[in-house]
């Protein structure tokens, strides 16, 4: 028997249709940055959110970065990001100029 290392085949079929429904209207409307379609996630999302505005972005480092610098995070600060995380996190801290400092999870944070 064979199991695989990781299957994503029952969530994708649960959403495919409508998956391929949205990328086919983008798609059609030759219109790949920005455009209607992004006015209409971040209206949404601002609206389910509550917050008056949102910013969608091409992935998660580039909203890491804006994060980031929207918090004058910069050249010699630390940031303390997971060490068992995707390496955007720590790329995005390093982008800024700041240092990722890496925290073994084992250990508890208290603020």
């Amino acid at each position: 028997m064979k199991v695989p290392f990781l299957s994503l085949e029952i969530i994708h079929n649960k959403i495919r249709e409508s998956a391929v429904k949205a990328f086919e209207e983008v798609y059609d409307s030759n219109w790949f940055i920005l455009g209607n379609q992004l006015t209409k996630f971040e209206n949404s999302y601002s609206h389910f959110n509550k917050v008056k505005y949102t910013i969608g972005t091409s992935n998660g480092l580039d909203s890491l970065i804006i994060c980031l610098k929207s918090l004058n995070i910069k050249h010699g600060d630390e940031v303390i990001v997971p060490s068992n995380t995707f390496i955007a996190t720590a790329l995005a801290v390093s982008y800024v100029g700041a240092k990722p400092v890496l925290l073994n999870q084992t250990y508890a944070l208290t603020i």
